[in-house]
């Protein structure tokens, strides 16, 4: 028995081996051949084609390469390798029947191997579907009634299928949805991949103001009266608060939210919130009403005596009252 290796590249044809045994070999110069053999080619030239069945998108290997072998001499495998990645052999581990691989996007290359080993490559591109986008609503100032929302943003036109859902609700055809409170919205646009993109969109609660009078006029050394004004609702990251004195045609500014003053009449305050909503609320600031009294006396019985009374009787002004008689001590 007798190994033979190295005989070189050879063309195709029929051949024979004759095994000759040297001088000084027991039988030497005496030989055999092998039967005969061919070496054969295949009829055309193997080679590979590759196309992208489908793009890939937000899913994990959502891609789809097809290989296809022609010529050569099947059965055919095949393997889909990273570009950068090294040119496997004929020996190599990974080739397989299967020509339909699921990827994500990215650039690739194509093995195909005939029965012959013979390998055929091929580039391809896997691209990617654009995804969806959704822009955010423009703001809502909730004033208690029923609003709209309208959701907008885009999908690849070559996915299309554009679905929306708002807060929960199931994916409608129509962007539009209605809602009938404040509160927090997840919107969502979905494409036909099933590929979504996602806002949260929050609608604050109304916004309210309210003017309470906290210090009258009066007579006192600090006689201005103030006016302070509360809020609720609204975004209240910020409070901008302005008043009005001449029905609403001009605003000023308040640094705080309690106005000092002094003058009468009616006033309109304005509060912004920190999104641009607005409330308004009026209030009338009268003057302080002066006391008026009268008095009531009886004499003393008799000379000397001091069971004379004064009495004060009050029809106006506001307020508890002190008395005070001929400079002295103000007593209630």
């Amino acid at each position: 028995t007798l190994s033979v290796s190295n005989l070189g590249l050879l063309p195709l044809g029929k051949y024979y081996v004759v095994v000759k045994e040297t001088v000084g070999a027991s039988n030497a110069g005496c030989s055999v051949a092998t039967p005969a053999f061919d070496i054969t080619e295949s009829a055309k030239l193997f080679s590979v084609t590759a196309s992208v069945s489908k793009k890939a998108n937000c899913f994990s290997n959502s891609g789809i390469i097809t290989a296809i072998g022609h010529d050569g001499t099947a059965p055919y495998t095949y393997q889909l390798l990273l570009d950068t990645d090294p040119r496997p052999g004929a020996t190599s581990a990974g080739w397989a029947s299967v020509n339909t691989f699921n990827r994500d996007a990215n650039n690739y290359v194509v093995y195909a191997k005939d029965a012959y080993d013979c390998i055929q490559e091929v580039k391809i591109t896997l691209d990617k579907d654009a995804e969806p986008t959704i822009n955010d609503p423009g703001l809502i100032c909730y004033v208690g009634q029923p609003f709209k929302i309208t959701i907008t943003g885009s999908v690849d036109p070559a996915v299309g299928g554009a679905t929306y859902s708002a807060g929960g609700s199931a994916f409608q055809a129509s962007p539009d949805f209605t809602f009938n409170a404040a509160g927090s919205y997840d919107l969502v646009i979905k494409d036909g991949n099933g590929c979504i993109a996602t806002t949260t969109y929050v609608v604050q609660e109304q916004l309210f103001l309210k003017a309470t009078l906290t210090k009258e006029l009066d007579c006192t050394a600090t006689p201005d009266a103030e006016i302070t004004l509360s809020v609720t609702g609204g975004d209240n990251t910020s409070y901008d608060y302005e008043y009005s004195i001449d029905g609403g045609v001009s605003y000023s500014p308040m640094t705080t939210n309690v106005l000092t003053t002094r003058a009468l009449g009616d006033y309109i305050f304005k509060v912004t919130d920190a999104q641009g909503c607005t409330a308004y609320t009026s209030f009338r600031l009268d003057d302080t009403v002066p006391p008026v009294f009268t008095t009531v006396h009886t004499n003393v019985s008799c000379y000397g005596g001091t069971d004379g009374t004064i009495t004060v009787n009050v029809s106006s002004g506001t307020g508890l009252y002190e008395y005070q008689l001929d400079g002295g001590v103000f007593q209630s």
